[in-house]
């Protein structure tokens, strides 16, 4: 949970004026963040809806993450001290040889560029990525 705004960020120098309706978070929050919250003294107003899980399965959204990953590290262009072709051969091998990328291969002759990152993927109630598209 994060708190936002004037008082909370002087929260030490002057008593914040604001009522418990003004200072309430609205959110999404995961049982580890909300039992933190409860942790730290934040109430609960209005709780709206949970979803449980029987199972918990680490391997669910893994394919979809690293598929972003590898965009992000494309779009970000080369890191600065990589320069030469030897060393961009170099680091296109240590990102597919390292144990979390599956065998991805990034390009070699992809340039700097934010459009790929600025589109985005939808799931389905399957589960399933769809075709991305752009915001308008």
């Amino acid at each position: 949970m994060l708190g936002v705004g004037y008082c909370f960020r002087f929260a030490d120098e002057k008593k914040c004026a604001h009522n418990e309706e003004e200072r309430a978070l609205l959110g999404t929050f995961t049982s580890i963040e909300l039992r933190k919250a409860l942790e730290l003294g934040y109430k609960v107003t209005h709780f709206y809806r949970a979803y449980h899980f029987e199972e918990f399965d680490s391997q669910l959204f893994k394919g979809y993450v690293r598929m972003f990953l590898k965009i992000k590290v494309e779009a970000s262009g080369w890191p600065p001290e990589v320069n030469s072709e030897e060393e961009k051969k170099a680091f296109v091998e240590m990102y597919k040889s390292r144990p979390k990328r599956d065998g991805r291969v990034i390009s070699q002759d992809v340039p700097k560029n934010y459009e790929p990152v600025q589109q985005k993927g939808i799931i389905d109630n399957n589960l399933n990525v769809l075709p991305f598209g752009y915001f308008e």
